[in-house]
């Protein structure tokens, strides 16, 4: 698996070149230090290795503590709200034969605006 964006659960998959975790925000293997709810998140760790974190590009999201299934969650809910992964090869500027993304996310009960998640 090329990408892995996870809200929780099983240990990622081997292979992972980036790998966000929203129950441990600081990728140190610690869900129980996680911001507490409503903080801003200006840095997303990547826990695959590589070293790709995802960086405060405008406003900050925010953490939302059990807001799916229990897990924590990062909100995007505001106006401009961004977090922006560094071009590298090992994710979006080489030819891959297979690349695999999987992303959980909950919208509100407003989906007449714009809703992207993209690469």
């Amino acid at each position: 698996m090329a990408t892995l964006l996870r809200v929780g659960g099983a240990v990622r998959p081997g292979g992972a070149v980036l790998h966000l975790d929203a129950t441990d925000v600081d990728a140190d293997g610690n869900a129980g230090n996680n911001p507490a709810d409503g903080a801003q998140v200006s840095n997303w760790d990547d826990s695959s290795g590589s070293n790709l974190d995802a960086v405060q590009q405008s406003a900050a999201p925010v953490v939302a503590s059990g807001a799916i299934n229990g897990k924590d969650a990062i909100d995007f809910s505001g106006a401009d709200d961004a977090l922006h992964v560094a071009d590298s090869s090992a994710i979006n500027l080489a030819a891959h034969e297979e690349r695999s993304h999987a992303i959980a996310f909950q919208t509100g009960d407003d989906v007449s605006g714009f809703q992207v998640v993209y690469e």
